[in-house]
C-alpha cells in the first residue's frame, strides 16, 4: 500500500515506477499475486479512471494515521495549485494480514523483487 498523489513532483512516481519494475522482475508464476494499492492524499485532482482508494479527506487521514502514515495539509504555491506532503514508504502486508514489511524510496528494485518473491513465499495467502 502506498499513499501519494498523482500530481507529485517528485517521490511518489519514483516509488511506483520502482514497485512496478520490481513486480515485472519477479518470476512469472508469482507476478499477479502481488497488487500494489494505491491511496491518494490529494482526492480533489485524483482520476476516477485510476485503480486506486479514494474518499474524503478525513477518511483517508484516518487511514493514514491507523498505518502511521504522516499526510500534511495542502501547501499553496505561487502559480495558484498546490502540494501535499505524505510519508513516501511502502507498506505491504499479506492477505491475512499476519505479514508486515515496510519500503522506502530509494530501495533498489532487485531489493523490492526479492522481498516481494521472499514475502509472498513466508506469508502465503490462505
Amino acid at each position: 500500500m502506498f499513499f501519494g498523489y498523482t500530481n507529485c513532483p517528485d517521490v511518489c512516481p519514483t516509488v511506483l515506477a520502482d514497485a512496478a519494475a520490481a513486480i515485472r522482475r519477479m518470476p512469472e508464476e508469482r507476478k499477479d499475486d502481488v497488487e500494489l494499492v494505491f491511496v491518494t492524499t490529494d482526492p480533489d485532482r485524483f482520476d476516477p479512471s485510476f485503480v486506486g482508494l479514494t474518499g474524503d479527506m478525513d477518511t483517508i487521514e484516518q487511514a493514514a494515521d491507523d498505518l502511521i502514515v504522516e499526510i500534511e495539509p495542502k501547501e499553496e504555491q505561487a502559480d495558484g495549485g498546490y502540494t501535499t506532503d505524505h510519508g513516501s514508504h511502502v507498506i505491504g502486508f499479506d492477505a491475512d494480514d499476519q505479514g508486515w514489511l515496510l519500503w522506502t524510496p530509494g530501495t533498489p528494485v532487485g531489493d523490492l523483487r526479492e522481498d516481494y518473491t521472499r514475502f509472498l513465499t513466508e506469508f502465503p495467502a490462505d
